[in-house]
């Protein structure tokens, strides 16, 4: 009898790695000494890896069961380029061929729906008895809690084919299980009592967090995306939708924009079979860059270079996010993930989830899940240990984040202040208590001294515990400065959010106040948080911190200058290597990346090799590879250094030097991984001067108190005023106040009105061709655009000034995706007494959603798919 590979000969021969990393050298060993396992890492941590090698260490075959299809199929794709013989069987193998061979133990990995893996016990015994098993693999094994947010019925029933084959090692994997859904996992798969687990750290260094809110024009939600594609620089993304409809018409609004035709594709229920195929097909191929995807249907892929995650709408819970924010950058590279969110999410999310919670227990865990996710978007600290702490409690040991995140970023450049918000708490939660469950719009109204007909008269006569008005006692703060802290007090437990989804009506969300609010209400204790980017919105500004942080960064830059310079022809030369791996992929009838990563084509363009026997340096290059490939690879390297201005062939010993100590390093237990990882001047004219009008009073004190006494617009609007007026009404007395001759700040308020470059280019093009007709006809060929801004950069114009807030990802300035042209046509329809929908007093639809985690039954989709942002305008929610 041959004895046994060792199972570093296998990840070298198939994956061309010189050693394991995290601990998956310990659940190889675990599985090859016959013992039952439970593994949760994260998306991208080689979860796959750890039931892969094993089978092919015993020479036997092993049974993955997994819930998607689609997810079958690339693993199915990726093992046979590897030259391992795999399949899949449910539903959509249509092969019978293929059936009978995978029974007949003739593939060494079977892949299995949890549907048929349930009816299939004698047929997994016969296998078992012909040919043996190595182990069998439940892969998103959190399917198998009722507490897990992806909850499915038939992986209930899998501990039958445990109790069917009790000598056969089982296997459960997942990327996200709370300590609860473990537990739960462990106990309905019987595995044994002596089963080994591992829980890794659930902090993903290569992704960076960030969250929106949505915009409502679709475009911009999606400035990063349209500039890359613009640059030419496209890089394989995902948009995850919660309605098929959203999903059709994000990728019809970005599919018309420059650099994007051809390259986005809806993939939803709607589309056959055949479609959806086709349409995840060219995406692994990629002959398709940008998928916009229902999250009930699916696309839970296996492809390793996706390098931007949006979610249009805020999932369901924070483990549907994690999991499904997850596909980005699974090869280690770094990507970026953002959650685009609107007020109305957590209702659309109930009205589709409704049908999966039959019980009282399990709409429970809805509302926990939505708490969590609330508690995510509203927090002012760190995303990545907001994530890692709900999962695993005390145990983010980190100084700071390795990934990045939006909030990090700014606490980095001195945007942070930390505030005793007691006070404030207080009476947000004493308007709650007294509301009892009604939504937080109607208590942020209370506070800020609403009188609309919503305003009953006993709400106007509410009083704090201690006696205080409650009515009207905040109006000096806005309504988004409330929200922002309700979403902090929610965090902390002090605030509870509930769905409310009664049959036949529609879904809506209250809020309520906790036992430990109620609690923190009666106390004197202090509350010291960390404002966030919409608080700061309406606190002075730590100006000095950002002149000292852009002072910083343009020394780095200069200092980093010529770096910046290879970094960028390594750019180009990792483009060329794409196109080398894309022609020989095609040739070899594989898709690209299981050919090989991008995380190797990197490796390859900062070794840069002279000749074939170097690239065994780099790491993911495989024998296999080297031998078949590398020649081509080889010369693409030298054609294009010889070129370059800054970069060079590498030395042959110092590669072989540098593969000698990667083998050192993997003969004493190494890791594997990365080793390293002004325009001109406006000038006057009649058509900006028509847009503007002779300041009166209320602008005469706007513009002291801005530019005198430093107030921001958002104070000036709330502040000294019988009732709040809109912070835009500010910025437009101040730009009537600056075109009669005063001299204004205007970095502050093209910074407080949201106003990039780009977009106050294309205002400046709609007053020169409609500014003559007055304000009302640019913004209606503007509709993106503000009232104030235009009047800014009309008084811009006409007194020469030009400055602008520096473009960036999610700012406003929402006119900078309205081009002149589309301006036109907008004008153009009005006249016609269109919106510029084809239909005569057409409205310009709005969306409104969220993502959704995991699988949803086909009838809560097909009602969601119905939901219109009309349907939830007059929620009494978070909006």
């Amino acid at each position: 009898m041959a004895a046994c590979p060792d199972p570093l000969a296998v990840l070298r021969k198939h994956w061309g790695f010189s050693s394991f990393r995290n601990c998956q050298q310990e659940v190889v060993d675990a599985v090859l000494q016959g013992a039952d396992t439970l593994v949760v890492m994260a998306t991208g941590g080689g979860k796959s890896l750890c039931y892969q090698v094993p089978p092919l260490v015993l020479g036997k075959p092993a049974v993955v069961v997994s819930p998607l299809i689609s997810l079958m199929e690339d693993q199915v794709m990726a093992l046979t380029a590897k030259g391992i013989p795999a399949c899949f069987l449910g539903s959509a193998q249509l092969s019978a061929q293929v059936k009978e061979d995978a029974w007949r133990g003739k593939y060494q990995f079977v892949y299995i729906t949890p549907e048929l893996a349930a009816v299939s016990i004698e047929r997994l015994r016969a296998l078992k008895h012909s040919v043996g098993l190595a182990l069998i693999a439940v892969d998103e094994a959190h399917c198998i809690s009722e507490w897990g947010f992806d909850f499915r019925t038939e992986y209930r029933h899998l501990y039958k084919v445990r109790e069917a084959l009790p000598d056969v090692p089982f296997m459960a994997l997942t990327a996200t299980a709370t300590p609860k859904v473990r537990d739960d996992i462990a106990a309905n798969l019987r595995l044994k009592p002596d089963a080994r687990k591992w829980v890794m750290s659930f902090e993903r260094p290569n992704l960076h967090f960030s969250v929106q809110r949505k915009q409502g024009a679709l475009a911009a939600n999606f400035v990063a995306l349209l500039a890359a594609a613009e640059r030419g620089e496209l890089e394989p993304t995902i948009v995850y939708t919660l309605t098929k409809r959203e999903a059709a018409e994000i990728a019809a609004e970005l599919g018309t924009k420059p650099g994007l035709w051809g390259q986005v594709a809806a993939y939803h229920s709607d589309l056959s079979v055949q479609q959806r195929r086709g349409v995840h097909q060219t995406f692994m191929n990629d002959d398709l860059t940008v998928v916009v995807a229902t999250v009930a249907f699916g696309m839970g892929i296996d492809k390793g270079n996706v390098r931007h995650v949006y979610h249009y709408g805020a999932p369901a819970s924070l483990e549907a996010y994690y999991q499904q924010a997850g596909r980005g950058g699974r090869d280690g590279m770094q990507s970026s993930c953002t959650l685009l969110w609107s007020a109305a999410d957590a209702a659309k999310n109930a009205v589709i989830k409704s049908s999966d919670y039959a019980s009282a227990e399990a709409a429970t865990q809805r509302d926990t899940g939505s708490d969590a996710i609330t508690a995510y978007i509203h927090t002012p600290g760190c995303r990545h240990r907001a994530m890692v702490e709900y999962f695993a409690p005390g145990s983010w040991q980190s100084a700071r984040c390795r990934g990045g995140c939006d909030n990090c970023n700014a606490s980095q450049s001195g945007g942070v202040i930390e505030k005793d918000l007691a006070a404030e708490a207080r009476l947000l939660l004493a308007v709650v208590q007294r509301l009892r469950e009604m939504g937080l719009g109607t208590a942020v109204q209370v506070l800020r001294g609403s009188r609309s007909q919503k305003m009953r008269p006993w709400m106007l006569d509410m009083a704090a515990p201690d006696g205080t008005k409650l009515h009207g006692v905040g109006a000096h703060l806005g309504e988004s400065w409330w929200k922002a802290l309700a979403g902090m007090l929610t965090g902390k437990g002090f605030i509870a959010v509930h769905t409310k989804a009664p049959p036949g009506q529609r879904a809506f969300v209250v809020v309520s106040c906790t036992d430990a609010g109620a609690a923190f209400l009666r106390s004197q204790q202090p509350l010291v948080l960390q404002l966030s980017g919409e608080m700061l919105q309406q606190e002075k500004a730590v100006r000095e911190a950002a002149a000292a942080a852009a002072a910083a960064a343009a020394a780095a830059e200069a200092l980093h200058a010529q770096r910046d310079a290879v970094k960028a022809e390594e750019q180009r030369l990792f483009r060329v290597l794409q196109d080398v791996r894309k022609s020989a992929a095609a040739a070899a009838g594989v898709a690209p990346f299981q050919l090989c990563s991008d995380f190797t084509l990197w490796e390859i363009a900062r070794a840069r090799p002279g000749q074939r026997e170097g690239l065994a340096a780099c790491q993911g290059c495989s024998e296999v590879f080297i031998h078949a490939h590398g020649q081509a690879f080889v010369r693409a390297v030298v054609d294009f250094c010889r070129a370059s201005e800054h970069l060079s062939v590498a030395d042959p010993q110092q590669l072989q030097q540098q593969h000698s100590q990667q083998q050192q390093l993997a003969s004493q237990g190494g890791s594997q991984g990365r080793r390293r990882s002004a325009p001109t001047a406006g000038s006057a004219c009649s058509q900006a001067a028509a847009c503007l009008s002779e300041p009166k009073g209320a602008a005469s004190e706007a513009y002291q108190r801005f530019q005198a006494q430093g107030q921001t617009a958002a104070v000036i609007a709330t502040t000294g005023r019988a009732k709040p007026i809109n912070v835009m009404t500010v910025l437009g007395y101040l730009a009537d106040a600056a075109n009669s001759g005063l001299p204004l700040d205007w970095e502050r308020a093209a910074t407080e009105a949201s106003l990039s470059e780009d977009a106050a280019g294309t205002i400046e093009d709609a007053i020169m061709a409609y500014g003559a007709q007055g304000l009302g006809a640019v913004k209606r060929a503007l509709p993106a655009a503000d009232y104030a801004q235009i009047k800014l950069v009309a008084a811009m114009m006409n007194t020469q000034q030009h400055w602008f807030a520096p473009a960036s990802g999610g700012a406003g300035g929402g006119a900078a995706g309205m081009q002149p042209a589309a301006a036109r046509e907008n004008v153009a329809a009005a006249a016609n007494g269109r919106d510029g929908s084809g239909e005569p007093g057409a409205k310009r639809q709005r969306t409104s959603s969220g993502g959704l985690g995991g699988s949803t039954a086909a009838a809560a989709a097909e009602l969601a798919a119905g939901l219109t942002a009309e349907d939830l305008a007059d929620f009494d929610d978070w909006s």
